[in-house]
């Protein structure tokens, strides 16, 4: 998820993330964002060997292990100022 952020990617953009094994990493994103991920990861994500392409709708995501998902503290602020930017406020 961190990478994804880096390139401007937001969360809310982002789908399921599943770990087929340790070279092979499959995610879904919104339309809108397909490109940005295909032009920017790799090159955020340099010297990984990064890989990517598109795979068509009828196709489908392989099983894995369902993980907790833990954002950098940086991550969390970022999201937390894109709230209060977008007018969300929590009282409590």
């Amino acid at each position: 998820p961190n990478a994804l952020a880096s390139i401007g990617v937001h969360l809310d953009n982002v789908g399921d993330i599943v770990i087929e094994d340790s070279n092979t990493v499959c995610f879904v994103v919104t339309p809108e964002v397909t490109k940005q991920c295909l032009r920017l990861l790799s090159k955020e994500l340099v010297g990984a060997g990064v890989s990517l392409s598109v795979v068509d709708s009828h196709e489908f995501m392989p099983h894995g292990e369902m993980q907790e998902m833990k954002l950098s503290r940086v991550l969390e602020r970022q999201m937390e100022r894109k709230k209060l930017d977008a007018g969300y406020v929590q009282f409590g």
